[in-house]
Order: C-alpha cells, then sequence, then structure tokens
C-alpha cells in the first residue's frame, strides 16, 4: 500500500446539553409511554441509592434455529485510501488520492459515502463509490459546501456530520463555520443529497436542524440544539420544535455540549442523560428524560448523582431497550471513578467495575458493553450481572449485533481490523499498514 502513511485521527467533538430549565412542570410518564421502552420503565423512579445492589441480569432468549447470517461489508481506510473487505476474501483498493478522512456504508452494502480532507483534515469534498469500486463520483464540493450561507465572520462552511438513512442512498448531512482560529461553530442545519441523482436539498434552515439521530427505521428525526431536542420526519417535514428545552451545559470551551439521544424500541420518543449546567462540580448530576416525539410531555425518569457528561463523547449512556443507564461517579481512590448500571424503573444499581474509565457503549442486546481502563485502548467487554473480560490493546470498538463486534486490535501503527465474538476467538481480518494514530475510519453492512 503505497502513499505517505498517515492517519486520519477522527476526533470528533462529541457535543451534548444540560436539562434543568424545560419550561412548566413535568409531567408523570403515562403508561403507554413507558410501555414503549420494552417494559423496563414502569414509571419515574428516584435519585439512584448511594448504596448500590447487585442487578440481576436479563434473561437470555431461548435458541431458536435462525438462517445463516447475511455477508458482511466493510468500508475502511488505511493509509488515506478506501478499501473494501468481505471476510474471507482479500480487501480490494478502490482509491489512491491518499487524503481520505471519514466513510459511510449504505444499509443494503453497496454504496460507499466518503469524505476527502486537506493538510489540516478539514472536509472539502463528499464522494460517492460502489462497493464493487464503480462510478467514483463528486456529490458535494468546497464550492458549494463553502457558500451555502452568507459567511457573516467565517471563512467558510465545511461538512459536521453525515449518514445514510437506512434502506436508501439518501444522505442527511449538517454543516459548520471555521474561523480562522479554533472553535466548533454548528450551523444548526439539515440538508439531504441523493447519492444516486445527486440532487441536494436543504431540508432545514440553520437555527433550525441540528445533530440528528435517525430513528431505526429510518421515518423519523430527533433533532439536538445546544438548548432543545425537537423531532421531524426524515424529509424535514412536520417539525417539531423544542418538544423539550433545557440548560446550556458549560463547557468551559469553545464549544457547545449537545446530549446523544436513545430511540425507545416503540420508535415513538426518546430517552437522553443530560448533565446538569456545571458537569466539573465537584458532585456533578444530571437527569434522564423520556421526550415523547409527538403529543404528550417530556417526563422526568430519574436524577443521578454522577457523571453524565464525559462519558457520553462516544456513545449513548442508555441502553437500547430502555431498561439501564451507565454512568460514572467518582471513586474512592483519586482520578479513578466507579461505573455504575442503573434501572431507572426498578431504583436498582450496582457499581460494576473501578478504575480511570471510558465509556464505549451498548450492544444491541442491552445486555452487553464496553468500557476502556487506563490509557483508553485497554478495552473490556461487560455484561450485566457477569464479571468483565478483557479484550486487550484495542480502538474502535463497534457491535454488529449482540453477538459480533469490529474493533481494532494491536496498537497504533500496527492495527489489525478484528471480527469479534462473545462465544468464539477473535478472527483478524487485515492488518493496516498505514495506521499510526488511534482512529481508524471504518464502517461495515450487513
Amino acid at each position: 500500500m503505497g502513499g505517505t502513511r498517515r492517519s486520519l485521527a477522527l476526533a470528533g467533538l462529541a457535543i451534548l446539553l444540560a436539562a434543568c430549565n424545560f419550561p412548566g412542570t413535568a409531567t408523570a410518564p403515562t403508561a403507554e409511554l413507558l410501555a414503549a421502552t420494552a417494559g423496563a420503565l414502569a414509571g419515574a423512579s428516584a435519585t439512584p441509592s448511594e448504596t448500590p445492589s447487585p442487578v440481576p441480569p436479563t434473561p437470555s432468549p431461548s435458541p431458536t434455529a435462525t438462517p445463516p447470517p447475511p455477508l458482511l461489508h466493510i468500508s475502511y481506510v488505511d493509509d488515506g485510501d478506501l478499501w473494501a473487505l468481505e471476510p474471507g476474501a482479500a480487501p480490494v483498493r478502490l482509491t489512491s488520492s491518499g487524503n481520505l478522512g471519514e466513510v459511510r456504508l449504505a444499509s443494503d452494502g453497496e454504496l460507499i459515502v466518503y469524505v476527502v480532507v486537506d493538510a489540516n483534515f478539514e472536509i472539502v469534498e463528499m464522494r460517492r463509490i460502489g462497493f464493487d469500486g464503480t462510478d467514483d463520483r463528486l456529490l458535494v464540493g468546497a464550492d458549494t459546501l463553502g457558500t451555502l450561507y452568507p459567511l457573516e465572520g467565517f471563512l467558510r462552511y465545511t461538512l459536521a456530520n453525515f449518514s445514510l438513512a437506512p434502506g436508501t442512498h439518501r444522505v442527511l448531512f449538517n454543516t459548520r463555520g471555521i474561523f480562522d482560529g479554533p472553535g466548533l461553530a454548528k450551523s444548526d442545519d439539515l440538508l439531504s443529497i441523493d447519492a444516486d441523482s445527486g440532487a441536494l436539498t436543504p431540508l432545514l434552515p440553520p437555527g433550525q436542524g441540528g445533530d440528528f439521530t435517525l430513528s431505526p427505521d429510518g421515518t423519523q428525526l430527533a433533532i439536538v440544539r445546544a438548548t432543545s431536542v425537537s423531532f421531524a420526519r426524515a424529509d424535514g417535514s412536520d417539525l417539531r420544535t423544542d418538544v423539550l428545552m433545557f440548560s446550556l451545559v458549560q463547557t468551559f470551551s469553545e464549544y457547545f455540549f449537545y446530549p446523544r439521544p436513545r430511540w425507545s424500541p416503540g420508535e415513538d420518543s426518546v430517552l437522553m442523560a443530560i448533565p446538569g449546567e456545571n458537569p466539573f462540580a465537584e458532585s456533578p448530576a444530571g437527569t434522564i428524560w423520556l421526550v415523547p416525539a409527538a403529543g404528550a410531555s417530556p417526563s422526568i425518569l430519574a436524577s443521578i448523582s454522577g457523571d453524565l457528561f464525559r462519558p457520553q463523547g462516544e456513545a449513548p449512556l442508555i441502553s437500547p431497550d430502555g431498561s439501564t443507564v451507565a454512568y460514572l461517579r467518582a471513586g474512592v481512590v483519586s482520578g479513578e471513578q466507579d461505573l455504575l448500571l442503573y434501572r431507572p424503573a426498578t431504583g436498582e444499581s450496582f457499581s460494576y467495575a473501578t478504575g480511570s474509565l471510558q465509556w464505549k457503549g451498548w450492544a444491541p442486546d442491552s445486555r452487553h458493553f464496553a468500557y476502556t481502563e487506563g490509557t483508553g485502548l485497554n478495552y473490556f467487554i461487560g455484561e450485566v450481572g457477569l464479571a468483565a473480560r478483557p479484550l486487550g490493546s484495542a480502538s474502535g470498538l463497534r457491535w454488529i449485533d449482540g453477538q459480533q463486534y469490529l474493533y481494532l486490535a494491536g496498537a497504533p501503527g500496527a492495527w489489525t481490523l478484528t471480527l469479534g465474538d462473545l462465544s468464539a476467538d477473535p478472527l483478524p481480518l487485515v492488518e493496516l499498514v498505514g495506521s499510526e494514530g488511534p482512529f481508524i475510519a471504518y464502517d461495515f453492512a450487513r
């Protein structure tokens, strides 16, 4: 693999916000709303106990005969170029420009959307290519991105976040302004581009969009801004503005903090862990909210005495079934934290691990999860009610399902993209030669 070796560090600033000033009185959740969280949220509960007690594991479903899993498609960036991989086959190099950033793979596995970056790792264009390497073409160029809106003090605009809607080749994205200096200024907008036709469609203007999370069926959007949560259909219509308002989290830096919503199993509401206004206080706190997408008022499910700010930089703290919240609390030893798991419906809480910890996210089964200790490369796979299993030096773990996951095994400069399995030995897929940094862009579909 030729070209200058360099890592494309994908250090995205996660942006969250605190909850304190919701106007009006928070109503108790109705039975219908709580049923949307798979029966786990039977009602609002008190602050978690300071003396946690064990939480029993969730029963495993009875095994049933299933067809063979669909073929796994993987796209990844190595040494600045794009590759396509199917486990069991040799990887195929798709580009040779050596200046690629993030990648997204369509849910059908047939289309890859990727971005090109400059020497400062700023995105200059978004492109598309078939998984087979055909039809590599421009979707949005620097000229279009840079002049979307009046500059008003910015040098230009560029891409902030982008995602392919499930079951489609439609890319949703928002933008941010580039200063002559440090700072992250999101436009809080929303646009769409058809990766097949190239048609660009503005959906929500600046100030009405924001960071977006698609519902699993791809029909709805939860839209988060610096102090609010809104909802809309995936095409930007039926906008329900400021369904929940909350106070600004003080980041004490040049960016805003946006919370990460988790769609309920019924896809009619989102659950959110919103930190308090000062997440760096001696005793930080926050609130767990249930926010209906339409009709009913938001409800407080729990008040948390702990850190909801730092641990959700990469992944939501609330499990996919809505039953369990993961968060950190200062440990007995200075500099260490306890990882706690809390069930709002029952008030049960227990400490799972202690150390210099970082949260890495839930598996789709809501039983397994990942976290790191120490430098952030020492990975563990946890399981509700059972001891953690060490994964070793790793980075970038992403769950495929409740059983399998992809991750980078090894160390910076010597990463191996690896397929992990909870009941089998890990399967090395490909060594990444241009992997000096801890972050490698990849995506998958099956």
